[in-house]
């Protein structure tokens, strides 16, 4: 019986130790198809869609992020060198950012106007705020978030 409950333990421990590789996979695999280079990070930002991706290899069931209210595009977003993030929708929400490691990022929020989120603005807040890794690629950023709705993908197009 002993042995039994060692073993079941010892099953319990190893198994839990790869909790975070899944995410590490996918970032890894973003990593391989574009940049993580702080520069490439920096400026202004559109939204343009939620995705779902399995393995950081293939990106699939992009769901556009659309105007709403007052805006007349999908809102964007400024990236400064600073370490400030700030979000433009219907209700402006600001983001204190940090990089580690290759592609890593975590995202706080700082502060909000937050006077009833709007559409797409709760999935958006989100993202950001569960952000993991990012990749620039061909002049879009992709975010990869803790998935939530079949979504662990935020996709935005660097703004003219």
């Amino acid at each position: 019986m002993r042995h039994v409950l060692i073993f079941c333990c010892t099953l319990l421990f190893l198994g839990g130790c790869k909790k975070d590789e899944p995410i590490k996979n996918v970032c890894n695999y973003l990593l391989q198809k574009g940049s993580a280079d702080k520069s490439q990070l920096l400026g202004k930002w559109d939204f343009a869609a939620f995705a779902y991706t399995a393995d950081g290899i293939d990106i699939k069931n992009e769901r556009p992020i659309t105007s709403c209210g007052f805006w007349t595009g999908a809102g964007s977003m400024i990236i400064t060198d600073s370490g400030r993030v700030d979000c433009y929708y219907n209700n402006m929400f600001h983001f204190n950012y940090s990089l580690y490691n290759s592609n890593k990022i975590t995202l706080t929020q700082a502060g909000s106007t937050k006077v009833n989120y709007m559409c797409q603005e709760v999935e958006i807040n989100y993202a950001l705020s569960n952000a993991d890794c990012f990749v620039v690629k061909n002049q879009q950023l992709i975010i990869h978030y803790k998935e939530q709705n079949n979504r662990n993908i935020l996709i935005l197009n660097k703004s003219e």
